[in-house]
């Protein structure tokens, strides 16, 4: 993920899973990971977690992505969905 900010403060990672069965929802979490500012006004993060034991299994996987600056600017969110068959 690459972020921008011109603050030189810290920026918060906002990250969401969802996991779907035949069109609702069986499990779903949220969570929040602080970065360090980037210098220069732009850089490349990684970000690496374990799945809970919720979301293992069959179904849609959907991972949301937003960041949130220290004046509490969030960004557009991103998408990516993918199906499971584990």
């Amino acid at each position: 993920m690459r972020a921008c900010d011109d603050s030189g403060h810290s920026l918060v990672v906002l990250v969401s899973e969802q996991l779907g069965r035949a069109g609702r929802t069986v499990a779903a979490t949220r969570f929040e990971r602080r970065f360090p500012a980037p210098k220069g006004g732009c850089r490349a993060y990684a970000l690496s977690w374990k799945l809970t034991q919720a979301l293992e299994g069959a179904g849609r996987y959907t991972l949301t992505f937003a960041v949130r600056d220290w004046a509490g600017l969030e960004s557009a969110s991103v998408s990516r969905s993918y199906v499971t068959t584990r």
